[in-house]
C-alpha cells in the first residue's frame, strides 16, 4: 500500500475525515485491513519489487496507486480507478466526478497518466474500461481514446 494511503486511511482518526462518506471509510477500512495489518508494508513510488514500480496517482485517493508492471521489454500499467465512466473522461480527463476524494486532483493525475501512456505506448488496464479492460490510450483531438486489445 502506498503509504499516502495508509497515512490518509489508517493512520488517522476517522473524526479527522472531511465528509461523512470519508468518515465511514476510515472506520471501514481499519476494520478490513485489521486482520493483515502486522504484514502490511508501504511503499513510495519507484520499485517495489523487481520489475513492479508503484506509480502514485493521487487524487481518487490521496495515495491512489497504479502499478508499472514491466518484463521483456513490455510494459503494463495497471492504474485501478484513474477513469471511472471510461466513454466520458477518456476523451475528457477533465471530467471530475464525486467518486474522488479530491477532484480537481484526480483530473490533472488522469490528464498527466494519459499523456505519458499516449507518449510511452504503455498498455493499460483497469477498472471501468470497456472491454477486455486491457488496451492503449492513444491521442485523439483535443483528447484521448482507449483502444482495447483484441
Amino acid at each position: 500500500m502506498h503509504e499516502a494511503e495508509a497515512a490518509f486511511w489508517l493512520d488517522r482518526d476517522e473524526a479527522s475525515g472531511a465528509n461523512e462518506r470519508i468518515r465511514r471509510n476510515i472506520a471501514k477500512a481499519r476494520v478490513t485491513t485489521g486482520p493483515y495489518r502486522e504484514r502490511m508494508r508501504t511503499v513510495r513510488d519507484g520499485e517495489a519489487l523487481p520489475g513492479v514500480s508503484a506509480v502514485l496517482l493521487a487524487g481518487h485517493t490521496p495515495g491512489h496507486t497504479g502499478w508499472l508492471i514491466q518484463s521483456r521489454g513490455e510494459r503494463l500499467l495497471i492504474w485501478g480507478d484513474l477513469v471511472h465512466l471510461a466513454s466520458i473522461q477518456v476523451p475528457r480527463p477533465d471530467a471530475a466526478l464525486v467518486f474522488d476524494v479530491d477532484p480537481q486532483a484526480a483530473c490533472v493525475t488522469r490528464r498527466r497518466m494519459f499523456d505519458r501512456a499516449a507518449a510511452d505506448k504503455l498498455k493499460v488496464a483497469g477498472a471501468h474500461l470497456d472491454f477486455p479492460g486491457f488496451g492503449a490510450i492513444v491521442r485523439k483531438r483535443t483528447g484521448f481514446a482507449f483502444e482495447p486489445d483484441v
